[in-house]
């Protein structure tokens, strides 16, 4: 099983710890378990979705953030014009 043949409840809870989300509301947001979520924890695959999904989000927010450095350097620029 690699990251792309995760179930899709494998997956939500990835993309959930990977922004910081809480393992026990991870578990119950999916519906499954600590225990189960424990045991997908100790998986590569899992491990590695975890890692690519905070490296997408990380991703997402520096797009965005430089996004709204360029609007507000381009609005200070108009105004002081």
């Amino acid at each position: 099983m690699t990251a792309s043949t995760l179930t899709e409840s494998q997956q939500r809870a990835a993309e959930m710890l990977a922004v910081g989300g809480d393992p026990g509301s991870a578990a119950v947001a999916v519906g499954v378990s600590a225990r189960t979520l424990r045991r997908w924890r100790a998986m590569p695959e899992f491990a590695e979705a975890i890692g690519t999904a905070a490296a997408d989000t990380f991703a997402e927010a520096r797009t965005a953030v430089l996004g709204a450095a360029v609007a507000a350097a381009t609005t200070a620029r108009a105004q002081s014009n």
